[in-house]
């Protein structure tokens, strides 16, 4: 859906009020503000390395429900329930809901209670600082969904100046540990290193308080004369949201196995725009965060090396380009890590990494668009290369769009790269997707 929240969403319906059990006034009356929903097919053909154990096409069928209830004035429930099913793989299948929790709205204090998703980071390729919530491997490896996490958010927002305007101070507290969800048995993103069994069953968790993750954000816009900008400051401590892999021995050969790591973050993010003329059409990223990680108690693995992760770059926006309305945003950004060369680094992905993306749109009646993706590793040669081509079906329906992506990939000839762990993934993608 491209949207982490019901607030992201344009344009959505607005149903009439429906009057709870107990009556009241306006202000009291719980009732439907916004919904919206969507249903998918989605069809995946792998063209390469066809003869291996697992399941060359998925066809994944996915609906989706958003509900905005407002009740009491300032209180507001959020509901997001998911179901998602692979016809060709019975492991496969979602659906816990994204998200479900309760708001309070005050002038300058919230509270968010439930299960909720939240996107800290700013960049496209890699997100440093995106720490909060864990991500669903099974349905896609290489740009997994996010999953609710259970907890508490409280923000507190202050009176600002004109420079440093709009401070807002947001406390994070999740007491506990779930792990990220991980490719099934007939997935073609399991390991096939010979010899080894992956074995997210037997996986490491942290236990008692070494579950609870906690987290303060604060973030204020920054107003000057070269440039007005965005800007984030993080600090976090607790589990990490992705496991490394432990090759351990068990009763029939070597088990691959997921072991989960805690890690104290802090980090910086901004987004900036210059106000100079002619440069306005650009717009800066910057995310850096430093990462110190801790085993937890029991834990077979090994201490880790602290290391810096950051990713820059820039978005910039032309038009018209090929006619009086179109425009096209090119991105191009540089992910990077330095500090550590543990086993743990291996699995985490974007250490010298060149991104590339052109987002064309004519911006006509069908919603055409056109995207380009790479992604290559200057380091090791490791290349994702994705295209994306979508169109609304209004001959068929006004809602219905249709998206045909096809993504190539190439491991690293060093053999080094999160690449070489699988087959060769390359891929065709069809969505159909019907937005009510």
């Amino acid at each position: 859906m491209g949207a982490d929240s019901i607030d992201d969403l344009d344009a959505l319906d607005n149903l009439d009020e429906l009057d709870g059990a107990g009556g009241g006034d306006g202000g009291q009356r719980f009732r439907l503000h916004q919904y919206r929903y969507f249903a998918a097919v989605e069809v995946r053909s792998f063209l390469v390395d066809r003869d291996l154990p697992s399941n060359d096409e998925q066809l994944l069928l996915e609906t989706e429900l958003e509900l905005d209830f407002r009740f009491a004035q300032r209180m507001k429930l959020f509901l997001r329930p998911r179901f998602l099913i692979d016809g060709l793989d019975t492991e496969l299948i979602r659906y816990e809901p994204l998200e479900a929790y309760m708001t309070y709205e005050g002038s300058r204090t919230g509270v968010k209670f439930g299960q909720f998703i939240e996107n800290w980071g700013v960049a496209e390729v890699n997100n440093p600082l995106d720490v909060l919530n864990r991500r669903d491997f099974g349905v896609k490896f290489l740009d997994p969904p996010r999953l609710g996490e259970l907890g508490v958010r409280v923000t507190q927002s202050f009176k600002g100046g004109s420079v440093v305007d709009q401070p807002t101070l947001s406390a994070y507290f999740m007491p506990l540990f779930r792990p990220a969800l991980l490719p099934t048995r007939q997935s073609r993103w399991r390991p096939v290193e010979p010899g080894v069994d992956f074995r997210p069953g037997l996986s490491f968790e942290p236990t008692g308080a070494q579950q609870m993750f906690g987290a303060l954000r604060f973030e204020h816009t920054l107003n000057t004369k070269p440039f007005n900008a965005d800007v984030s400051y993080l600090v976090s401590h607790g589990p990490e949201r992705f496991p490394y892999f432990l090759p351990v021995l068990g009763p029939t050969g070597v088990d691959f196995i997921p072991i989960y790591y805690g890690a104290t973050v802090a980090g910086l993010g901004m987004r900036a725009v210059p106000n100079t003329i002619g440069w306005s059409r650009l717009t800066f990223k910057l995310e850096l965060a430093y990462k110190r990680p801790f085993e937890f108690a029991g834990s077979p693995g090994q201490q880790q090396d602290d290391y810096v992760q950051y990713t820059t770059g820039l978005d910039l926006l032309i038009n018209p380009v090929f006619t009086d309305r179109d425009q096209v945003l090119l991105t191009l950004e540089y992910a990077g890590e330095n500090g550590a060369s543990d086993l743990a680094s291996i699995f985490r992905p974007f250490d010298s990494d060149i991104a590339v993306r052109l987002f064309w749109e004519p911006l006509d009646f069908s919603r055409t668009a056109i995207e380009l993706r790479a992604v290559v590793d200057v380091k090791h040669g490791e290349l994702v290369a994705e295209a994306t081509v979508g169109q609304q079906l209004r001959f068929i329906h006004d809602d219905l769009r249709m998206t045909v992506t096809g993504t190539y990939m190439r491991a690293a000839p060093s053999g080094q790269g999160l690449l070489t762990f699988f087959s060769n993934n390359s891929a065709i993608v069809v969505r159909l997707q019907m937005d009510l």
